[in-house]
């Protein structure tokens, strides 16, 4: 089974800023998720799923007392609610009129892309949370 770890850097007002790392310390991409909302540090079983919104397959997180908590494409931290967004870069974000919307990730399609290639076959793994700002 593959095991994969967000390892959370960055905890401020845009939200919470990651790694993706595998088994073999390989960063895979960026994470970004929302604070308000955030999962306990610890670790998870992924299992395939389908992410009905955004009409696209992807892994759901499996913890205790919450619901479909998954890993897909997003900008922003308002883009999760609890879910796990993937980018392949951290820079300002902007709307289509050029308004700041804060910080946030980038390639995301591409950053999930490569995330879902890393598990073609699988239909779990292991997911583990570590912070390490404090």
């Amino acid at each position: 089974m593959k095991i994969f770890t967000g390892l959370r850097v960055v905890k401020n007002e845009f939200g919470i800023f990651g790694l993706l790392i595998d088994e073999k310390n390989i960063i895979y991409c960026y994470t970004l998720e929302n604070d308000k909302y955030e999962i306990d540090q610890g670790e998870f079983m992924c299992k395939r799923s389908f992410y009905h919104k955004g009409g696209y397959e992807t892994f759901e997180i499996i913890v205790p007392n919450r619901d479909r908590l998954l890993f897909h494409k997003g900008v922003i931290d308002d883009h999760s609610l609890g879910c796990v967004l993937l980018g392949e870069q951290t820079d300002p974000v902007f709307d289509k009129e050029g308004k700041p919307l804060g910080h946030g990730i980038l390639a995301s399609g591409q950053a999930f892309k490569q995330f879902l290639d890393a598990l073609k076959g699988d239909n779990e793994f292991k997911y583990i949370i570590k912070e390490v700002w404090k």
